[in-house]
């Protein structure tokens, strides 16, 4: 199912990236915008390639797993083509579909999550939500070209900055309130081991986010960010292991 999801949303990332080439130049992104025909023929092939590919191997696990998979697809292409432009409505689906690894799993195999697996499921989502809107605050000037309603074009850079702290502010302390519950059932080992997964993750999210508050036009700033939001968000499947 994993390789499944991870196909698909190869898929969702290349075809939003094609559709945000003219944004992309205006944002210096440094995705597709500085492809040839040649290499955006070859792109376009394996986008479809990694679709067909996520069809064959949800097919293994039988018509759950399809269906699940096509639901994704689906999201991800309404996403880029019809929900862009669409306040609000844009980042929710945006970070809907990002989560969909941690629950489509539960939900193709029919068992359900603990209280506590739920709890991160839902921190997920608060943490992803604030992950795009700081995304939307650092692409404004493309997404103002691109003429896409945002929070940051729609209210202001500072707004959105203010809000994605707020939200992920909320999904940190959701995270320690977690576990701080988990201390009363987990193993002595694995409370220390969820503990120091805790600390690392507050560590990767909130300084570098603090100082795009501080500075929200530093580039720099939202770059760090980015990149370790990307760590941050590979120790959610193990929080919903060990919890």
């Amino acid at each position: 199912m994993a390789l499944s999801l991870s196909l698909a949303a190869s898929f969702g990332f290349l075809i939003n990236d094609f559709e945000d080439v003219p944004v992309d130049r205006v944002n210096r992104a440094n995705r597709l915008e500085n492809a040839g025909k040649n290499e955006l023929r070859f792109i376009r092939q394996c986008s479809i390639g990694f679709l067909l590919a996520a069809f064959g191997s949800a097919a293994l696990l039988g018509i759950k797993g399809s269906i699940a998979v096509g639901l994704i697809s689906a999201g991800l292409t309404v996403y880029t083509f019809c929900v862009r432009q669409k306040l609000i409505l844009a980042t929710l689906l945006a970070a809907i579909l990002s989560s969909t690894p941690l629950w489509v799993p539960n939900v193709v195999f029919g068992s359900l999550p603990s209280p506590l697996q739920m709890g991160v499921v839902v921190l997920s989502l608060i943490l992803l939500v604030g992950r795009e809107v700081i995304f939307d605050a650092e692409d404004i000037q493309g997404d103002s070209y691109g003429q896409r309603r945002t929070l940051a074009t729609t209210f202001s850079r500072s707004f959105a900055v203010s809000l994605s702290l707020a939200l992920n502010g909320t999904g940190a302390a959701l995270l320690v309130m977690l576990l701080y519950v988990s201390k009363r059932t987990a193993p002595a080992p694995i409370f220390v081991m969820n503990t120091a997964g805790v600390l690392l993750f507050l560590w990767l999210i909130l300084p570098p986010l603090y100082k795009v508050k501080c500075s929200p036009e530093s580039r720099q700033h939202y770059k760090s960010f980015t990149q370790r939001s990307r760590l941050a968000m590979l120790l959610l499947p193990a929080f919903l292991l060990c919890f």
